[in-house]
């Protein structure tokens, strides 16, 4: 659509105190307190996925030592999509703007429209992390499993059995969880937990359960066992889910990926034969995740 002065006549009469166009404060960025950031320069970036020698083996006097090759797994491509929006206004809507909208503010909006889809994509990993249909390196299971088949056969989950609610006890079997899991060989894997990711409404639970000195909801005088994970809690306000909640490794720890093929481009330029100035951002990315490892997550009883 094309801003014109018949469109938009409100803005060429003189008396507003103000146009009011949007003008609370945005929120800090989130999606990338979560996700590893990274860049490309091809059309897609393929990830591949490998198993090493495993344990040592005794060995007899004698006997030739026994030898192990390394075990091919899967493969992630992210394959990155172009996204774009713009505006267009007429010259004489420009001229006679009052209010600055059409410049500054439409401008702004832009940009708010930006950040808003780096959330909502930048989040999408953790909102399907229940889908089997949004995969890693193992086909057809969810980031969050119960049963994740690795390459050399055994299973492993980062999921509960049965869905839970955010619980001292809940958390407690996650951090567990990770202390539990191996590589692709069987071997022990040194990944921490650091941080609890909960939508809005557990935003007071997880105060209370990560903050309190004794056990919260016990009358018995526990110590609050949890407080010495030092684990941080983030309100997550792109969750799709309110009842989901995750934890999460370091940003070394954990295979979340956000690869950025061009960082958002603004643009604009003069339509000669009309006069009308227009203006555009693109940008291209991909996003998704590789290994499960390092990201627990229930949905919620």
């Amino acid at each position: 659509m094309t801003m014109t002065t018949g469109n938009f006549s409100r803005l060429i009469a003189p008396g507003y105190r103000k146009v009011f166009f949007g003008q609370m404060k945005d929120r800090p960025t989130e999606y990338d307190k979560i996700i590893n950031i990274k860049s490309s320069t091809r059309a897609y970036e393929d990830d591949f996925e490998m198993a090493g020698v495993g344990a040592m083996q005794s060995k007899s006097e004698g006997v030739a030592i026994n030898y192990s090759d390394p075990i091919q797994g899967g493969t992630k491509r992210y394959t990155h999509a172009v996204f774009g929006r713009g505006y267009r206004i007429t010259e004489e809507m420009y001229e006679d703007d009052l209010y600055s909208v059409t410049g500054q503010k439409m401008a702004k909006s832009l940009a708010k429209a930006v950040a808003n889809h780096c959330e909502v994509y930048g989040w999408s990993v953790l909102n399907n992390a229940f889908s089997t249909s949004y995969a890693g390196f193992i086909a057809s299971t969810s980031l969050c499993s119960t049963s994740h088949t690795l390459i050399d056969g055994s299973t492993l989950a980062n999921r509960p059995s049965a869905e839970t609610d955010l619980s001292a006890t809940a958390l407690q079997a996650a951090i567990e969880s990770f202390e539990g899991w191996t590589d692709n060989r069987g071997l022990p894997v040194l990944i921490k937990p650091v941080l609890l990711v909960i939508g809005p409404t557990f935003k007071w639970a997880a105060r209370e359960i990560l903050g309190s000195e004794f056990r919260p909801y016990s009358s018995d005088n526990e110590i609050n066992s949890l407080r010495e994970e030092d684990m941080k809690y983030m309100v997550g306000h792109f969750l799709s889910d309110a009842d989901s909640w995750f934890v999460l490794g370091g940003k070394d720890d954990h295979d979340m990926n956000w690869q950025w093929r061009r960082k958002p481009k603004f643009e604009n330029s003069d339509d000669f034969d009309t006069g009308d100035a227009k203006f555009k951002v693109s940008l291209r990315h991909s996003q998704g995740y590789g290994d499960f490892r390092g990201v627990y997550g229930s949905q919620g009883a």
